[in-house]
């Protein structure tokens, strides 16, 4: 989500905000929003972090009326702004309604068994995100009799849903050793990452 500008940091928990509500909307449903947490370190994503980090914010101080005087991308590059984010966005999306949590560290596994958790008290749980992580994860983690889906979203080519049993049919003996063959993929790419970047890693 790309944040507006000029704005204040108000006016970002506004958007976002918004954007929860416009799903909840759409699909006649409920949410709840499970964030990163940033006390558990060092992260397996970090390698990867580093790697796509350019520029970078120093720690900022803020509440909801300052203005935004940094780029996103920037701003989120530092784990103090987005824990500072998260104190502001969480208490607005609680009085909307959205049930909110907060990780130790990556919160993809506690999304997908939140959602699993959904669903085995009779809910159609969907787990809204782009990351590869959570697909794998979704269909590694979920049972045989999940209801639940992945709703893909990507803004250059619209809205995809995918359904965790009809993966793992497709998948077949796959589906099983999944988990290791994506770790595997991440352990082979830090690896070539860091004979072609040494100065970054």
């Amino acid at each position: 989500m790309v944040w507006p500008r000029p704005a204040t940091f108000g006016d970002i928990v506004s958007v976002h905000k918004n954007h929860i509500l416009s799903f909840i909307q759409k699909y006649n449903g409920t949410a709840a929003v499970v964030f990163d947490g940033y006390e558990e370190s060092p992260s397996t994503k970090d390698p990867e972090h580093q790697r796509r980090t350019i520029i970078t914010s120093s720690d900022l101080v803020f509440d909801k009326l300052t203005p935004i005087t940094t780029s996103q991308g920037a701003f989120l590059t530092n784990s103090a702004n987005k824990e500072r984010l998260i104190s502001l966005l969480s208490p607005a999306l609680e009085a909307a309604g959205i049930a909110v949590s907060q990780s130790k560290g990556d919160a993809d596994r506690d999304i997908v068994m939140k959602a699993v958790s959904l669903g085995e008290v009779g809910g159609r749980p969907v787990i809204v995100g782009k990351d590869t992580d959570l697909l794998v994860l979704m269909i590694s983690l979920t049972p045989q009799n999940f209801a639940g889906s992945m709703l893909i979203s990507s803004y250059a080519k619209g809205i995809t849903v995918r359904n965790s049993n009809a993966l793992q049919d497709a998948l077949g003996p796959v589906a099983e050793h999944l988990l290791f063959f994506h770790a595997a993929y991440h352990v082979v790419t830090l690896q070539e990452i860091k004979k072609n970047n040494p100065a970054k890693t």
